[in-house]
């Protein structure tokens, strides 16, 4: 230590004064002594940066307490972040109320889309889809001819673009109220077996063939299947009844025979089959092959 090479150093001095010591001890005692000093200094600096490193850790624990602390709140904050995000994420799919095909885009990129769409600028729905096992064909019929549509009963479907096939339907609703400026009640019949020839918005012809039967079980009369005309379609044409069958949009002249009257309607017994159509309240101007103007 630094004591003992001073102590050393005295003692070496005093025995060199006495001449027992050489000069070379007291030299050798005197640069011991020097090195135990630069030692001791060097030990006080590796201290004080020892000190200095202590109170820089403390520092850096102490910001990094700080920066755990932040940490830690922001995982919070992060957390409901991606609530939000999620959220967000959510409303940009579209979940459809019911199983079916997209028939049609009703909106495009950047339109608004709302439920009570008003302007020309925003849209009351994204598409429009069709659930094809429940398609309905809505059918205007006249108030003279409702009596033979009977709420439940079966009918006959025959659409333009497939004529000669019959699909089995069932009368599901009658409207309450009419159509005042047509005339008409509106009547929805589904379809029993629909396959995938239907389309929506398709041209189709019903035929409610239970009419007669209900009318004539109401009478108690005989069931037996026979065809029913408003009076109203009839003409006579050389003094014998005759109607105008419809082909498509061309009205033929055909003669019939009729026989009784039942539920306000004329029977027709030869000359019409069940399906066909005729105008009903045919003008006098009308002539046979000429063509007409068919109301849904």
């Amino acid at each position: 230590s630094l004591d003992w090479a001073a102590l050393e150093l005295t003692r070496a001095e005093s025995l060199r004064a006495d001449g027992i010591a050489s000069q070379g001890r007291v030299d050798e005692m005197l640069a011991q002594r020097d090195r135990a000093r630069a030692h001791r200094e060097s030990l006080a600096a590796a201290l004080d940066s020892a000190h200095v490193g202590e109170r820089s850790v403390e520092l850096e624990l102490a910001l990094s307490e700080s920066h755990l602390g932040e940490a830690v709140a922001l995982v919070g904050v992060k957390a409901a972040e991606r609530e939000q995000a999620k959220a967000t994420l959510d409303k940009t799919e579209v979940r459809a109320p019911f199983d079916g095909v997209v028939v049609l885009k009703d909106a495009e990129v950047g339109e608004v889309v709302s439920p009570n769409a008003a302007s020309s600028q925003s849209r009351g729905s994204i598409v429009t889809m069709v659930d094809f096992a429940t398609l309905e064909v809505q059918v205007e019929v006249p108030e003279t001819s409702l009596g033979a549509v009977v709420l439940g009963s079966p009918a006959k479907i025959f659409l333009d673009a497939y004529p000669e096939h019959a699909y089995a339907g069932l009368v599901l609703r009658i409207w309450p109220t009419a159509n005042r400026q047509k005339a008409t009640v509106e009547v929805r019949v589904g379809i029993s077996a629909p396959d995938e020839r239907l389309r929506p918005e398709m041209g189709a012809r019903v035929v409610f063939t239970s009419s007669a039967a209900a009318a004539v079980a109401a009478d108690g009369e005989s069931a037996s299947p026979v065809v029913l005309l408003p009076r109203s379609a009839v003409v006579t044409i050389d003094g014998q009844p005759h109607v105008f069958v419809l082909e498509r949009d061309v009205a033929h002249q055909r003669a019939v025979v009729l026989g009784g009257e039942r539920s306000g309607r004329v029977i027709v017994e030869r000359g019409l089959t069940d399906g066909e159509r005729v105008v009903d309240a045919p003008p006098d101007s009308l002539r046979d092959g000429e063509r007409v103007r068919v109301s849904s």
